[in-house]
């Protein structure tokens, strides 16, 4: 372990460590300070996955604010028959981050706490679930294909891809479904300025997300946070 690198709760552990090993060596004191060893070692090893499972939440609950942010107030929405038909912006963004930074579970997580949270501070309307259901599977899907199909390679071409595979199941169909079925605005309002968007985002998205990640000093760090 680097030293260095380690914040406080590293440095405490190191330390801790370091001083039970000089302290409590096995060749020198034999099998009952080895006992004493083998405990300070898992009690060393568990500061370090808390440690991780703390940095984990909290890159994501940041991730959660940016969405509500970008999604909420920095987009351009669009009503029809007094209902928000189409948003542009790229609140998405850091939802997809969350997945190809850590596990498909954690995009899902950021992207339904997004929507909740985003509602929360800036209601258009009722509630409605399914949006957060589409919110959630933004993050997901893309996640899944990043990390079994292309083994989370950062290029980008896997990026638009995945992304796109996501984006069409939410963006494309979900979503048109959810309001058509919800408020009965017809597929000829609702459709024209998503397929004219999808291809300008299918593009803008990978690119930012490619962006932002190679641009992470601790990107391979928030990768092992996940393992």
């Amino acid at each position: 372990m680097d030293k260095k690198g380690v914040d406080f709760f590293g440095k405490l552990a190191y330390n801790t460590f370091r001083a039970l090993f000089q302290r409590f060596q096995p060749v020198k004191y034999g099998k009952r300070n080895l006992k004493r060893f083998r405990f300070f070692l898992f009690v060393f090893k568990e500061v370090i996955k808390v440690q991780k499972k703390i940095e984990r939440i909290s890159i994501n609950a940041i991730l959660i604010a940016l969405s509500v942010v970008f999604e909420r107030f920095l987009s351009v929405r669009i009503p029809f028959f007094g209902v928000e038909t189409l948003r542009i912006g790229i609140g998405a963004l850091p939802i997809f981050i969350a997945g190809f930074l850590f596990e498909p579970t954690d995009a899902l997580i950021v992207g339904a706490l997004a929507d909740i949270v985003g509602y929360l501070i800036s209601p258009m309307g009722a509630y409605m679930p399914q949006f957060t259901l589409t919110s959630a599977l933004t993050g997901w899907i893309p996640a899944i294909t990043f990390k079994y199909v292309f083994k989370r390679k950062l290029s980008f071409i896997p990026l638009l891809v995945s992304i796109g595979i996501g984006q069409f199941v939410t963006d494309i169909v979900m979503v048109p479904y959810f309001i058509h079925t919800l408020f009965g605005v017809p597929y000829a309002v609702l459709m024209p300025g998503r397929l004219i968007g999808y291809p300008i985002m299918l593009f803008v998205y990978p690119f930012l997300a490619l962006e932002v990640m190679k641009r992470m000093p601790q990107r391979k760090k928030c990768t092992d946070m996940s393992e």
